[in-house]
C-alpha cells in the first residue's frame, strides 16, 4: 500500500517537472521528500532529516505546498498535527536563521558571477544568449528562481547588465525564444552575438519583406545578399529604409535600381530570369485547386495549407538557395518546402566555400537538390500542388489523430539522397 502510495505522488511530480521551472536541487528534495512522505506523515521521520539544508528545505515545502496538491494533502502539510510533529512552530534558532542568511547570499553572488562572466563571453563572440534565458541558468547553475531575481536586482537589472545596446538584441532572443523556430533550431545553433543579430536582421526583413511580384522577390535577395560578408552585392543607399522598391544595388559591377529589375524581368535579361521563373512557378503551384481535407472541397493550394497548417501556411513552399544567399543571390534557385529548406541550409552550413561547386554539380547529375524539387528535375506547378496535396492530407489525417504531430518532424529529411550527397562533399 505505502509504495503504490509513493507511485502515485511521483507520478504527480513528473507531470509537473515536465513544464517546471525548479532548481534541480529542489527537484531532488522533493523527490526524497515524496519516498519519505509514509514516515512524515505518521512523524516517524522529521522534513529536516530528509531535506538537511534549510535554505533547500524552504524551496521544497514552498514547492509541494504550491504545485503538488496530492502530496501537500496526503502529508498533511500546513495542519496542525503536522506541524506538531515536525516542530515547524519551534522557535526560529538565531544560528540557524543566519545559516539561512549566509547561503542565501552565497548562491546571489554565485549567479551574479554566472551573469557577468556570461555577459562578457557573449561580447567576445564566444557566449550564448540562450544561457541569460531564466530556465538555462537554473539547468546551468542548479540555483532557483528567486536566488537569480535577486541577483539581478543587486546588478541594476537587465539593462544594467547588458548595456542597452546588448539589450535590445537580448530582448529580441527572449521573444525568439518562445517560437517554433528556436526549438527547431535549439541544440545545432550556438546563438552567439553574430547569430542573433543575423537572427534579429532576417525578422526585419520578414516583416517588411513580403513580396508579390518577381522584381520584389529579386530585390529582396539581393538585399538579404549584402547583408552577408561574403557577398558582392552592395547596397548603394543605405538610409533607405525598408522599402525593396527604393533600394539600389551594385553588383558585378553593374548598378541595379526596382526599375531596371522590372523593364529586365520584361526583356528576359538572364540575370533575373530564375528567381522570376521560380517566383511564377511558386504562385501557379499555390493557385492550384486540390482538394481539401478541412472542408472536402476543391480549393486552391494557398487556401488548404492555411487551412491545415494554420499560421505556417504561408511556409508550405520556399524560394530556397540551393547553397547560399550570400554567394549565388540570383542563381541557383528552387521551389521546394519549407522544412526541407530550413533542413537544407542547416546541413550545407558548415560546408566549405571550396566544395560548393562540387556539391552543385553532383546535385545537379543525380537531381537530388532537394526532395520533390521542382524547378530541379522539372515537374509542371501543378504536379507539384497534387504532390504537396497528398502531404498535407496525410498531415491533416494523423493530426487528427494526435495534436502533437510536427510538421517539421513529418517532413524531416531521409538518409540518402541530399544528406548523403552533402556528407561525401564535406
Amino acid at each position: 500500500m505505502t509504495a503504490r502510495i509513493v507511485s502515485s505522488l511521483l507520478k504527480e511530480f513528473a507531470a509537473l517537472q515536465k513544464e517546471s521551472r525548479l532548481a534541480a536541487e529542489t527537484q531532488k528534495g522533493i523527490t526524497s521528500l515524496i519516498k519519505a512522505a509514509p514516515e512524515l506523515k505518521t512523524g516517524e521521520k522529521r522534513v529536516a532529516e530528509v531535506v538537511e539544508d534549510l535554505a533547500q528545505r524552504a524551496n521544497v515545502i514552498r514547492a509541494v505546498r504550491i504545485n503538488l496538491p496530492k502530496t501537500k494533502e496526503f502529508i498533511g502539510i500546513d495542519t496542525p498535527e503536522f506541524r506538531s510533529k515536525q516542530l515547524i512552530t519551534a522557535p526560529f534558532n538565531v544560528n540557524r536563521k543566519q545559516e539561512f542568511l549566509d547561503i542565501k547570499k552565497e548562491k546571489v553572488n554565485e549567479i551574479k558571477s554566472y551573469l557577468k562572466n556570461t555577459t562578457a563571453n557573449i561580447k567576445k563572440g564566444v557566449g550564448s544568449f540562450e544561457d541569460l534565458l531564466l530556465p538555462k541558468i537554473i539547468e546551468n547553475t542548479g540555483v532557483g528562481a528567486s536566488y537569480i531575481k535577486k541577483a539581478k536586482r543587486d546588478l541594476g537589472g537587465t539593462e544594467k547588465i547588458l548595456g542597452p545596446n546588448l539589450k535590445e538584441i537580448y530582448d529580441y532572443f527572449k521573444h525568439f525564444a518562445a517560437s517554433e523556430k528556436f526549438k527547431r533550431m535549439r541544440g545545432g545553433v550556438d546563438f552567439n552575438l553574430d547569430e542573433v543579430i543575423k537572427l534579429k536582421e532576417q525578422n526585419r526583413i520578414q516583416k517588411i519583406g513580403r513580396v508579390t511580384s518577381p522584381e520584389g522577390a529579386v530585390a529582396r535577395f539581393l538585399y538579404r545578399s549584402s547583408l552577408s560578408p561574403v557577398s558582392d552585392v552592395k547596397l548603394l543607399n543605405q538610409d533607405v529604409g525598408s522599402k525593396f522598391s527604393q533600394m539600389k544595388f551594385l553588383y558585378g559591377g553593374r548598378k541595379i535600381d526596382y526599375k531596371d529589375i522590372k523593364d529586365g524581368i520584361k526583356q528576359n535579361d538572364p540575370l533575373f530570369s530564375e528567381v522570376a521563373d521560380a517566383f511564377n512557378y511558386k504562385r501557379e503551384a499555390l493557385k492550384t485547386k486540390v482538394m481539401n481535407p478541412k472542408t472536402g472541397m476543391l480549393e486552391p493550394l494557398n487556401k488548404v495549407s492555411f487551412d491545415v497548417l494554420g499560421t505556417r501556411g504561408s511556409g508550405l513552399f520556399h524560394m530556397s538557395h540551393i547553397y547560399d544567399v550570400g554567394r549565388t543571390p540570383l542563381q541557383h534557385i528552387q521551389v521546394t518546402y519549407g522544412p526541407y529548406n530550413l533542413q537544407l541550409n542547416s546541413l550545407l552550413k558548415k560546408m566549405k566555400k571550396g566544395d560548393v561547386e562540387s556539391f552543385l554539380t553532383r546535385a545537379k547529375q543525380k537531381n537530388v537538390a532537394n526532395p520533390l524539387a521542382p524547378d530541379y528535375i522539372k515537374v509542371p506547378p501543378q504536379q507539384f500542388a497534387n504532390e504537396a496535396s497528398l502531404k498535407l492530407n496525410e498531415f491533416y489525417k494523423l493530426k487528427k489523430n494526435n495534436k502533437n504531430v510536427n510538421w517539421d518532424a513529418f517532413l524531416k529529411l531521409k538518409k540518402g539522397g541530399i544528406v548523403d550527397l552533402i556528407r561525401k562533399v564535406n
